[in-house]
């Protein structure tokens, strides 16, 4: 495979930092250069769609420019596990003046490029205390669930032993 086309301004990984606030949006800006002589029709995607947004997810950039795409984290989802999730950034020498969608689709050759860029998360520490609550109270569920299954158990034992009195007092009797 022949190097990337396009110059980035994050080289391997995308790191999402939180601002204090974790369930506001988190952005970072990518910055793609054409170092090509030539135009380059560019594509970026990423694992889910429900966390992640694009903008412009594609575009198509002239010989010695620059193009800048915000990648946004939904910051009312939880943080998934780093190195979890990708953006991958496609590049392809457009050879006509057509919509960079249709260039794309017109691939037959797989003359596209691309790069992978993994995510991670960073994490304040109003984040990890707030993380901490959640497994504190999911701790505290667990022991409630179990404290009322023990009480439904015995409640049921001593249900046991007054229907077993009863019949036993039936048949007495009899």
């Amino acid at each position: 495979m022949k190097e990337f086309p396009l110059e980035l301004n994050l080289k391997k990984s995308i790191t999402f930092a939180s601002s204090g606030n974790a369930s506001e949006n988190h952005v970072v800006e990518l910055k793609l250069k054409n170092t090509t002589k030539e135009k380059q029709a560019v594509k970026v995607k990423c694992t889910s769609n429900d966390l992640f947004k694009i903008a412009p997810p594609v575009s198509v950039i002239k010989a010695g420019e620059s193009l800048s795409v915000t990648l946004t984290y939904n910051g009312n989802k939880p943080y998934p596990d780093d190195n979890k999730h990708y953006f991958v950034i496609y590049s392809l020498t457009a050879t006509t003046d057509e919509a960079p969608r249709k260039l794309f689709s017109n691939d037959k050759d797989k003359k596209t490029e691309n790069i992978r860029l993994f995510v991670f998360f960073k994490k304040d520490d109003g984040d990890e205390k707030d993380t901490n609550k959640k497994d504190e109270n999911k701790d505290e569920k667990k022991d409630d669930k179990k404290d009322d299954k023990k009480e439904e158990e015995k409640d049921d034992k001593k249900e046991d032993k007054k229907e077993d009195k009863k019949e036993d007092k039936k048949e007495d009797k009899k």
